[in-house]
């Protein structure tokens, strides 16, 4: 089967972890990268082989998917007067663009929301689009699950959840540094910490069928510790900030 060529606008934070998920999935991909990121560009050539644009102009000519991956406020110039086709797919990963303000700017072709996270280097980025799309979803399955949504709403809502998603990481580093200060290696506190946090998404994933609310029962019996820190968690709101950092996101979102 002949590769789709693939073209990614923007080589920033995001679209830099995600060659190494399209270069490594099952479906055939040719990659070129906009030449303006030159360091990461170069890096990303060196390591896949991936090639790199004369220009913007160059690599929509040559893409028949093109993935959008510079900051929200930067896209609608970037995008603006550039060779669009109607044989094409314009994948928007700028985090709050909505598609009727990109539309007027990419003439006919198809225009798709995603937002990948940086697990897509490894394959394990579960990336909502919308709306669905044959040839978003046959590049981005590279990066790990596509999940079509069905409304621009939906996909606001998904964004809120990948951030989420990354402050995962700020909560992983305090319990990361407890472990330290308690004792643990560096390295053993680190791999205990992920790999906890790994199979509890795992159980979370596997066991859909049971409410989280009563696997939390499960856990956290009369007497247990891990009652006893919920509890405190609980005291201190912790659970409503969750919530309330949400609802915060997704009303800037719907700006």
């Amino acid at each position: 089967m002949k590769p789709i060529q693939v073209g990614i606008l923007g080589v920033g934070h995001l679209t830099y972890h995600m060659v190494p998920g399209l270069v490594a999935g099952d479906n055939a991909l040719e990659i070129r990268l906009s030449p303006r990121n030159a360091e990461l560009a170069g890096d990303l050539k060196a390591r896949f082989g991936v090639e790199i644009a004369a220009d913007n102009k160059d690599l929509v000519e040559k893409s028949d998917v093109v993935l959008i991956g510079v900051r929200q406020f930067h896209a609608l110039d970037v995008v603006k007067d550039l060779p669009w086709r109607a044989d094409q797919t314009v994948v928007s990963c700028c985090a709050g663009l909505a598609l009727d303000q990109l539309a007027p700017l990419t003439g006919e072709a198809s225009l798709v929301r995603a937002m990948p996270t940086v697990g897509a280097e490894f394959g394990e980025s579960p990336t909502c689009i919308f709306p669905d799309n044959a040839a978003a979803t046959a590049v981005l399955s590279n990066c790990g699950t596509v999940i079509p949504l069905g409304s621009e709403h939906l996909f606001n809502a998904a964004t809120v959840t990948v951030c989420y998603s990354s402050m995962l990481f700020g909560l992983l580093a305090r319990m990361v540094e407890w472990n330290e200060a308690a004792g643990l290696e560096p390295q053993t506190a680190r791999q205990l910490v992920s790999e906890l946090t790994k199979s509890t998404a795992v159980m979370a994933a596997e066991r859909s069928h049971v409410p989280l609310d009563a696997i939390v029962e499960e856990l956290a019996t009369p007497g247990s510790f891990t009652l006893k820190g919920l509890e405190t968690l609980q005291a201190g709101n912790a659970f409503q900030s969750w919530t309330d950092m949400s609802n915060a996101l997704i009303e800037e979102l719907a700006e």
